[in-house]
């Protein structure tokens, strides 16, 4: 009466391991730089993973949100995901503004240097 899925539930699960594995870590490395010590005033913090990407725990919310896709293998899930790709993508526009309006001229040569979302590949 029912037919086997097209992927077993533990191959989607083991597919959706490194993406939530590395939503994790990208989010919990943001986090700890950024409320891991207490400043006085706003720093612009370039270091860590802020070197490989703007926006870091927004990444590792959208990976994680990409892992359970790859479990769930849903269209809603799926259609979900891209809102909130684009909900974060507003949202980190926002946040940039407010960034160049206080930290000026180097916030803004930090976004020339650092992708936003997706790293680049460094050659050698």
């Amino acid at each position: 009466m029912f037919s086997a899925p097209l992927f077993p539930f533990y191959l989607r699960i083991l597919f959706s391991l490194p993406f939530l594995i590395l939503a994790f870590l990208l989010a919990r490395s943001g986090l700890k730089a950024v409320f891991g010590e207490q400043r006085e005033e706003l720093v612009l913090i370039r270091s860590g993973v802020f070197s490989i990407v703007r926006h870091p725990i927004y990444l590792g919310a959208i990976l994680l949100y990409l892992g359970f896709i790859i479990i769930s293998l849903s269209i809603i899930s799926f259609c979900i995901w891209l809102v909130i790709i684009l909900f974060y993508y507003v949202i980190s526009r926002y946040e940039e503004k407010l960034l160049i309006d206080k930290l000026g001229s180097q916030y803004e040569e930090y976004m020339n240097e650092v992708p936003m979302f997706i790293p680049r590949i460094k050659s050698k």
